[in-house]
């Protein structure tokens, strides 16, 4: 025999050529991938696409993300011959409608099923698309910023909570998984932003050695833990009430700030306040006449009320109902300037304890004239 008799046969290869068409949708074709044994190509800007492989039978795959992966078996392949496989790869209907709502620092997101899925009971929804040649809705992914934070195998939950985020801007969208394989283009994108209410109305007030301070809890309170005290912007202390005494302060000037917590998340600070602290040992004269925040409120069955006068007044500190009627009145007579406090008792004039509700707390002087609110529980 020849040597060329005891070469093994070499045998010729052979082509699958065909078209990928993309029935609706934005995808972009020449992303498919198409895949026969070991060989992986990708189509032209048209679809067409050729795989030059070596004599044998296939299944022959096409993928692209957002539409159904298709593949067709059994291609057989002859040796220099073109064996032509078209795709038509069907678009995968995405959620619908994605609205997202923010509740304090959680995000809840709701969705529509997609629009072929509809009407479609959750007990039979693999029947019907069976029957109706649609691949079968198994699931949801939820992403945000882009990133997946969620895996729903259940085809009929429509709404996820993304709980307790920090502060910042986040996007979201919701993507339909079929076949527990196949995903949808995004739904329609959400932004939301986060902010943890801050403190509200800190006052400040220099009594004897002390410094006091005062403020309102945020509006919205779900989840809120307590808050942060910042002095010359250096945390002091975490406390729960929306007071704190800074004992023992020597003369000088300071500044204030308070955080509100959730949990392990810090809101941005309240308003900044700055203070000329002067100790016992001096008479310490307030810069503007101010009728601070009571504390406590809500209170029950008393309640501190602190104000400042710039300088020597005629005071009227009354307590009226939401009718406008006057309550009591717990202070009118002259007072020096300075720092100054009046404990209202939650009763009237003649004694009588009042029923809780809403009250408002007036000061006036000859020069200033404000109202607040506070609430007596039982």
């Amino acid at each position: 025999f020849s040597n060329d008799a005891q070469i093994a046969h070499t045998p010729d290869p052979g082509y699958i050529e065909g078209t990928v068409t993309l029935n609706s949708g934005f995808g972009n074709v020449e992303d498919t991938e198409i895949t026969a044994g070991v060989f992986t190509v990708n189509p032209d800007i048209n679809g067409d696409y050729s795989i030059e492989i070596i004599a044998g039978i296939y299944d022959v795959t096409a993928s692209l993300d957002g539409y159904q992966s298709e593949i067709i078996e059994d291609i057989e392949v002859f040796e220099n011959q073109i064996t032509i496989v078209d795709f038509i790869l069907q678009l995968l209907e995405c959620p619908e409608n994605l609205v997202a709502e923010l509740e304090s620092n959680n995000v809840i997101l709701e969705w529509n099923m997609p629009e072929a899925q509809r009407g479609i009971s959750t007990n039979n929804i693999q029947k019907e698309n069976e029957r109706n040649n649609v691949r079968s809705l198994t699931g949801f992914k939820v992403y945000r910023n882009g990133n997946e934070i969620a895996d729903i195998n259940d085809p009929s939950t429509m709404t996820y909570i993304d709980e307790c985020l920090n502060a910042g801007d986040y996007s979201y969208y919701v993507t339909a998984i079929y076949d527990e394989t196949d995903e949808s283009f995004p739904s329609n994108i959400q932004y939301i932003t986060v902010v943890l209410a801050p403190p509200e109305n800190l006052t400040l007030s220099s009594q004897m050695f002390d410094i006091l301070l005062q403020w309102e809890a945020p509006v919205f309170t779900r989840d809120l833990t307590g808050y942060k005290v910042y002095r010359n912007n250096e945390f002091i202390i975490e406390v729960e009430d929306t007071l704190y005494t800074d004992e023992n302060m020597a003369t000088g000037v300071y500044t204030y700030f308070v955080t509100a917590m959730y949990g392990p998340y810090e809101s941005e600070p309240s308003n900044v306040e700055t203070i000329e602290h002067t100790d016992s040992d001096n008479i310490y004269i307030p810069d503007t006449t101010k009728l601070k925040n009571n504390y406590p409120n809500p209170f029950n069955p008393e309640t501190i009320i602190y104000y400042q006068l710039l300088e020597n007044s005629e005071v009227n500190l009354s307590i009226y109902n939401l009718k406008g009627q006057k309550v009591i009145t717990l202070v009118n007579e002259t007072k020096p300037a300075g720092e100054h406090s009046s404990i209202w008792n939650g009763r009237d004039t003649n004694g009588n304890r009042v029923s809780s509700g809403i009250y408002f707390l007036k000061l006036q002087t000859e020069t200033y004239y404000r109202v607040k609110k506070m609430m007596l529980l039982k």
